[in-house]
């Protein structure tokens, strides 16, 4: 063998290592699964301190909601409230008062399930003697 055939057999190896060395990392990372598992649970939007009237066809309040949090969660459509407090209207009469630690509203805003110490209240008029009722859970239909 000549000197230019064994210069050329080294090239050929060392441009046949550099190539390998380019490869082979790329060859030996495992690619990554993400697997999906649709919506995670987080909420969209917070609110603080709010209040929400709804009223009646007469532009009367029918109901006002508060509370001192509100997180809505956009994967069950359901919003969760801290210290809600309920006030509703009927003509005629005294509006009930419903209070409770935690809340959720879900159905579309049509339904709120009040929950850990939940009372509920009416004020004492000539027709209605009031009263209180305590409980540790109430479901509300809020039609």
């Amino acid at each position: 063998m000549t000197w230019d055939t064994n210069k050329t057999i080294i090239a050929v190896i060392l441009f046949a290592l550099a190539a390998l060395s380019l490869w082979l990392p790329n060859m030996l990372i495992t690619p990554v699964i993400t697997l999906n598992s649709g919506p995670r649970h987080e909420p969209d939007y917070q609110v603080e301190n709010f209040t929400s009237t709804t009223l009646d066809n007469q532009g009367e309040p029918k109901y006002v909601l508060q509370a001192k949090h509100l997180a809505h969660y956009p994967d069950t459509e359901t919003s969760m409230v801290d210290k809600p407090r309920l006030t509703q209207y009927t003509p005629g009469t005294l509006p009930v008062h419903t209070t409770a630690d935690r809340g959720r509203i879900y159905n579309k805003g049509k339904e709120l399930l009040m929950l850990g110490n939940v009372r509920i209240t009416r004020g004492q008029s000539a027709t209605n003697a009031g009263g209180e009722i305590t409980t540790q859970e109430l479901h509300i239909v809020l039609n």
